[in-house]
């Protein structure tokens, strides 16, 4: 990538190596599905031909996801908290593992803790979610948001 950029600069084209033309062909042979789906041969597969039977993804490649992730909530959140780069950063922290743990429709549904938060009322947002069913459904996970949100 670097060197392709350093070719640029001078006015020189890269020769496409094997490793190129290789991704090329496989990306092309296979083609691209974001959905798990079931193959030809009855394995379960992804993106470019991946067999998730025969090798599941690395946890590497799921923190790639969980990081692309964090960048879809994060805009997801600025969609119900315009001011959401002022809060601090363990109240930002809080917000997105709601928006992980509840997705945006679920999160919407919590009118009353969206109101507090965009008050500034960081005691009241804490007590709708202790308030709240979702409180008693994930275990530990609550006390350490509601706490995120309460102290900031």
């Amino acid at each position: 990538m670097i060197l392709n950029q350093i070719m640029k600069i001078f006015g020189k084209k890269r020769e496409a190596t094997m490793d190129d033309k290789l991704l090329d062909m496989l990306m092309e042979n296979e083609g691209f599905s974001g959905k798990a789906y079931i193959c030809p041969a009855g394995y379960l597969t992804i993106g470019y031909g991946h067999n998730l039977d025969a090798k599941p993804i690395s946890e590497k490649v799921s923190r790639m996801i969980l990081q692309e992730d964090i960048g879809d909530a994060i805009r997801d959140l600025y969609g119900i908290f315009p001011d959401y780069y002022k809060y601090s950063h363990n109240r930002k922290m809080a917000l997105i593992d709601l928006m992980f743990n509840l997705g945006m429709t679920r999160l919407r549904k919590f009118v009353k803790f969206i109101d507090a938060v965009k008050s500034d009322d960081w005691n009241e947002a804490a007590d709708e979610l202790i308030d709240s069913e979702w409180y008693e459904q994930v275990g530990e996970r609550s006390p350490k948001i509601v706490d995120l949100i309460k102290k900031g």
